[in-house]
């Protein structure tokens, strides 16, 4: 299981490389999905009310995709949490966008409490 837990993941950096996305000036294939589903869990999860699995699965993994090339991905988060606003800070982006992509509807991927 870990084997394909690996490959997935190197699987998402390579093709997030491929892609070179960028949200206004940040390197989106930089981040790390365990960074970002902590992220989550400590600053989002509880401050809105949202699940890691209601939160993911708002779009599929193009959607996400097509959102961050769009520079649009910290807006999607503040649309879908409003309360985090003031709280947010940037260097989050790359790490939530990770564990948005890696946890999409579409990816079969289940992310664990």
């Amino acid at each position: 299981m870990k084997k394909g837990i690996i490959f997935s993941t190197l699987c998402l950096v390579s093709i997030s490389n491929a892609l070179n996305i960028k949200e206004r000036g940040i390197d989106l294939s930089l981040g790390d999905t365990k960074v970002g589903q902590s992220i989550f869990s400590r600053y989002i999860r509880f401050d809105c009310n949202i699940s890691y699995i209601k939160f993911a699965i708002i779009h599929t993994q193009n959607e996400w995709e097509d959102i961050a090339q769009a520079g649009k991905f910290e807006e999607e988060i503040f649309r879908v949490c409003p309360k985090i606003t003031k709280k947010y800070a940037r260097e989050w982006t790359p790490h939530l966008y990770q564990f948005a992509y890696y946890y999409a509807i579409d990816s079969g991927n289940i992310p664990s409490y």
